[in-house]
């Protein structure tokens, strides 16, 4: 059984995840980057960074 619902592979070779409605980012080797507990998570591919949103506050975080 897989144990993911959904993987989108970006650019950079992260992965966005989706697991129980919930988001998170990995590595392309698997690797956690932000925990599977996001309600949103999108990737701004011309600034190189994420959104995520937890509850209903949104927050940019900044992945270097």
């Amino acid at each position: 059984e897989p144990r993911f619902d959904s993987l989108a592979v970006l650019p950079n070779r992260n992965v966005i995840v989706k697991q129980n409605n919930l988001f998170g980012l990995l590595t392309i080797d698997g690797l956690s980057i932000f925990p599977v507990q996001y309600s949103s998570l999108l990737y701004e591919s011309q600034k190189n960074a994420f959104l995520v949103q937890m509850k209903s506050e949104w927050e940019s975080i900044d992945v270097r």
